[in-house]
């Protein structure tokens, strides 16, 4: 099992760090070519490019609205309802 990050050692934590990003750089990659031989991709490619920056948005959004209903629900005191 592997240590806490805080307890591992420069060198380990250097190698964990470069081994998962040329991981993640070579996945991407493959699947971005893998995707880009789609027809459908080929065909669509603004509509893609649409859902994806619609997707990256809607968690902020969502987190937003649900931050705004909490605080209506439970509207925090202002300073004017604090006595001196």
């Amino acid at each position: 099992m592997a240590p806490a990050v805080g307890k591992m050692t420069y060198p380990r934590f250097a190698l964990c760090n470069v081994t998962g990003g040329v991981g993640w750089v070579v996945l991407l990659t493959l699947v971005g070519r893998f995707f880009g031989k789609q027809p459908f991709v080929k065909d669509h490619f603004e509509l893609i490019i649409i859902a994806i920056i619609v997707l990256s948005v809607v968690p902020a959004a969502w987190e937003f609205l649900r931050a705004r209903r909490e605080a209506k629900r439970n509207p925090t005191p202002s300073a004017a309802e604090f006595p001196d």
